[in-house]
């Protein structure tokens, strides 16, 4: 079969049904540019979060207080040492041994 004819029959059945050929591009189009715009989105709130730890300086320690599901009730609660100039590897955990 030619390639004129193949053409021919595609397009006549693409107009034969407008709507549904719209709605199925339409589609298309919706989701390429739904997943592009939210990972553009995720990218640069990552960037700003970033560069907002990096302007706060490296002379302020952020505190993080966590119990770990794998503790009992009445051990110590670790607390977490976090500096923005710091890899996640660095951080140290500590437990506080006051009681409430």
């Amino acid at each position: 079969m030619p390639f004129h004819e193949i053409l021919k029959q595609t397009l006549s059945a693409l107009w034969e049904t407008k709507l549904r050929s719209f709605l199925t591009m339409f589609g298309i189009v919706w989701g390429i540019t739904s997943v592009i715009l939210l990972v553009g989105l995720g990218i640069g709130f990552n960037v700003d979060q970033k560069e907002h730890l990096r302007s706060i300086g490296t002379d302020i320690a952020i505190f993080l207080a966590e119990r770990p599901a794998h503790r009992q009730a009445d051990t110590p609660q670790a607390a977490t040492f976090v500096s923005p100039s710091m890899t996640p590897s660095q951080s140290t955990s500590r437990p506080r041994w006051s009681k409430p």
